[in-house]
């Protein structure tokens, strides 16, 4: 019996350990999404898309897609809405909700900043997914983050499971107080 309320404890104790490690879980991402949208008429895209292959050789978590405007005309015009992009400047970059029609510096700032960031959404693969960047957040600072509903379920689980093991430490306890109060 004394065992048993040991190890109840223990795991009544452990339970902030694993709800952090849900929660840390749910916001990490292994490869950062670069999204290059170029066309056949693109003068720099070439040199663009040279810049970001060294990029990658530095950091093996980039994945670049380049995506040909003539063949996405309704992606481009739904990730332009999402992002309110106003201008056709070609290539155009997205990494994350962030665009880029400047320079490498720019460019190599935003994919640092992305990498700094927890939970940002990934615009493109939304919109290609379902077309919809509802189940993305747009903070004050316009940057779309990631709705993360696995961090409240975890919370809920956890909650419910120190409940349970408190009801069971309790009847543990009583039954403990009963033995000792016979005759």
């Amino acid at each position: 019996m004394k065992k048993l309320a040991i190890v109840l404890l223990l795991t009544l104790l452990s339970l902030p350990i694993m709800v952090n490690a849900v929660v840390w879980g749910s916001g990490s991402y292994d490869n950062i999404n670069v999204y290059v949208f170029t066309n056949k008429d693109c003068k720099n895209c070439d040199k663009k898309m040279e810049y970001l292959e060294g990029l990658k050789k530095d950091n093996s978590r980039i994945t670049i897609s380049e995506i040909n405007t003539d063949d996405n005309k309704e992606l481009v015009d739904e990730v332009k809405k999402a992002l309110n992009i106003k201008s056709n400047k070609l290539p155009l970059v997205v990494v994350g909700s962030n665009y880029f029609t400047g320079s490498d510096k720019e460019l190599k700032s935003g994919i640092d900043a992305y990498l700094d960031k927890d939970d940002n959404c990934d615009v493109v693969s939304t919109i290609k997914s379902n077309g919809d960047v509802s189940k993305c957040i747009k903070t004050n600072d316009g940057i779309y983050k990631q709705k993360s509903n696995i961090s409240m379920i975890s919370i809920i689980i956890v909650i419910v499971i120190a409940i349970v093991v408190a009801a069971a430490i309790l009847v543990i306890v009583k039954k403990k107080k009963n033995k000792n109060c016979t005759l």
